[in-house]
């Protein structure tokens, strides 16, 4: 069986319409530019499936953007370089055989385009498509886009699901803004109505898990009290299960008297609804100042 690398070249020479043990990949074109194009390319993909690092980053222009292929993945250069070098030094990269490759020049012979069909060792069948810039160098790669081609039946299920996921991600933020809302106006039966029967509530003390009913009695003398508090969220992450049934998310609220929180938790959807199944609350703690805060926590323990 051939190695790795030597299967990787192998893919590369059939992608450049070179010879390899007999096969070859037609050309598109017989011009002799869009073939110094399709070389460039090949070697961008060897270097790829070789983690060959100095090669892969000598292909690309200075201020090339690479995008992978989930949407935020858009990086510069130095990021794709910070993101690609820890594998690419262990010697993982990727392997992808150019099934199918269009290059179309620019009339003056300084920029052109691509596409390509991949058939990923990994993923199957893949699309990249992109932009290089004829340099003093030669050839370098502008633009480099990676993405799963899709029909359009399960594009259009696509949509909806997404649409869908947006949807259950407003209502998940909406519910959260109305917890915060209700314990800042002190309105205990809408703040608890948030909370399945089930539900734990975690405060920032070690001891501090709750069932509903304990955090009810918990929690009652500031109910009746109605202290005035301006509590507020600066950032939240939501994150959805695949059935859209299950959310879990981050917040960071400022607190008037306790500084900044952070809260994290669970939410289950039924009978058209979304319920807190857990909340967790605690304070952020800076690395540098963990172990001194852990050390007078002991201290002052009983």
């Amino acid at each position: 069986m051939q190695s790795t690398r030597e299967f990787a070249r192998v893919l590369a020479l059939v992608a450049a319409g070179l010879a390899a043990g007999g096969a070859t990949l037609p050309p598109k074109s017989d011009d002799a530019t869009a073939q110094e194009v399709k070389a460039v390319l090949a070697e961008v993909h060897l270097a790829a499936a070789e983690a060959d690092a100095e090669t892969f980053f000598g292909l690309l222009l200075p201020e090339a953007v690479f995008f992978g292929t989930a949407g935020g993945e858009r990086y510069t250069v130095p990021q794709l370089r910070a993101w690609l070098e820890p594998y690419f030094a262990t010697g993982i990269g990727w392997t992808s055989l150019p099934i199918e490759q269009n290059v179309t020049v620019s009339p003056d012979g300084s920029f052109a385009t691509f596409d390509e069909r991949l058939e990923s060792a990994r993923f199957g069948e893949m699309r990249a498509t992109g932009a290089l810039r004829r340099t003093e160098a030669g050839w370098r790669i502008a633009q480099f886009n990676t993405a799963f081609p899709m029909p359009n039946d399960w594009a259009l299920r696509r949509e909806k699901e997404v649409l869908l996921a947006r949807e259950r991600e407003s209502e998940v933020k909406a519910v959260l803004d109305s917890f915060l809302d209700a314990k800042l106006r002190g309105d205990a039966e809408r703040y608890f109505a948030h909370f399945a029967e089930d539900a734990v509530f975690m405060g920032t003390a070690a001891d501090e898990r709750f069932t509903v009913a304990e955090l009810r009695e918990f929690v009652a003398p500031y109910f009746t009290q109605r202290s005035e508090r301006d509590d507020r969220v600066t950032s939240r992450n939501v994150s959805l299960s695949a059935d859209n049934e299950m959310a879990w998310f981050d917040e960071r609220v400022v607190s008037t008297r306790l500084g900044e929180l952070r809260g994290t938790g669970v939410l289950r959807r039924g009978e058209n609804r979304w319920r807190i199944v857990q909340y967790n609350l605690s304070f952020p703690v800076p690395n540098a100042l963990a172990l001194d805060l852990v050390e007078r926590i002991k201290k002052t323990a009983p």
